[in-house]
């Protein structure tokens, strides 16, 4: 059995401060055996991320 996985996406950063940024990012995942076996139903995904990061 063989499963085979891609996910792609694209986001933004946004610098409110030096040290923290502000994130939102949209990405799609996709899971299936490729059609290498019978039945081949795939599985996908869209998934929105907030978030928040501090540096040093």
């Amino acid at each position: 059995r063989l499963d085979f996985s891609y996910q792609g996406g694209t986001g933004l950063q946004y610098l409110i401060r030096k040290d923290v940024a502000l994130m939102a990012e949209y990405r799609y995942h996709h899971i299936s055996n490729a059609g290498t076996a019978s039945p081949n139903e795939p599985l996908n995904s869209s998934k929105f991320l907030l978030g928040i990061s501090f540096f040093r």
